[in-house]
């Protein structure tokens, strides 16, 4: 039995909260009490974003999920009274395990305005900033205006003061980010902060291999803090060292990707399949190259 403490509205209408489990995930359910309606609402935790408690006039709770499609955002907002909403953020917190609205977070946030289909910041403006708003993480944005500005920027910032860095972009802005970062001294230091990736990108294979393929699945990530360690390569060539998170290409790919990208970005998304014919078409430049490995 549910004490009085679990009442909880919606409207006009009210609910008793529980907690269950659904195929080994944790649910919040909340059961209607109407005695014309047998209505549920279960949030399940890969669906839950974030919850925002507000006392300023009526107290209420609101609790904003992903959609049953994972593409946007929805809320649902409960009123009650001030000890039951804070025994419901509480449990929130640890049957999710959320790590609250926690005043020790920055966030760093580059986007790249030109990458892929240039929706970048619109990724920002439309699924992370409400978010980050609602949920009081405080921010910094910082858009690249060259090639160059993510190297200059690394070299520049006191990026120890900053808890998780977020690329809005392709993979060619992470790319460029952890190549930055291991020209520094403290490297060893910055590769231990999380990165956070919104898809902003033409491949968007991190995204994609992470479970953050569109912005709103990534957000919610980045907000209850989901994350996981990932492998890096490196590879020396002469004194220069290179990091990648996906893939090293050499020779024909290579010489096919650089001119899509250098020639051909005017076709969007197609100019590789665009790179390919003309590579195909009028040939290249022969590169040799002596590999060296051990077990």
């Amino acid at each position: 039995m549910q004490s009085s403490a679990n009442i909880v509205a919606q409207g006009n209408k009210k609910y008793q909260y529980s907690w269950s489990e659904i195929d080994d995930i944790r649910c919040l359910s909340l059961d209607s009490l109407d005695s014309d309606s047998d209505s549920r609402i279960c949030i399940l935790d890969q669906e839950f974003v974030v919850s925002v408690l507000d006392f300023n006039d009526t107290p209420q709770l609101e609790l904003v999920t992903l959609t049953k499609s994972r593409k946007a955002f929805d809320a649902i907002t409960l009123t009650g009274d001030k000890e039951t909403l804070q025994e419901l953020t509480a449990q929130i917190e640890t049957n999710f395990k959320t790590s609250g609205n926690s005043e020790e977070r920055n966030i760093a946030i580059l986007v790249n305005p030109v990458g892929g289909k240039k929706e970048a910041p619109k990724m920002f403006k439309e699924a992370l900033e409400p978010i980050l708003q609602k949920a009081k993480i405080p921010f910094s944005l910082f858009e690249t205006t060259s090639s160059t500005f993510v190297s200059e920027w690394v070299q520049e910032q006191d990026l120890q003061k900053y808890s998780e860095v977020i690329s809005i972009g392709g993979d060619g802005l992470l790319g460029q980010y952890l190549n930055a970062i291991h020209q520094r001294s403290d490297w060893e230091t910055l590769i231990r902060i999380p990165i956070g990736v919104l898809p902003g990108g033409t491949g968007n294979a991190m995204s994609s291999t992470s479970d953050c393929w569109n912005a709103f699945i990534a957000t919610a990530h980045i907000v209850r803090r989901r994350s996981y360690k990932a492998d890096l390569m490196a590879v020396t060539l002469d004194d220069s060292r290179y990091v990648a998170s996906c893939a090293v290409m050499w020779g024909v790919l290579q010489n096919m990707v650089t001119k899509a990208d250098d020639q051909f970005r005017m076709f969007g998304t197609a100019r590789y399949t665009v790179g390919v014919f003309h590579y195909l078409l009028f040939g290249g430049n022969d590169q040799r190259i002596r590999v060296k490995y051990g077990v």
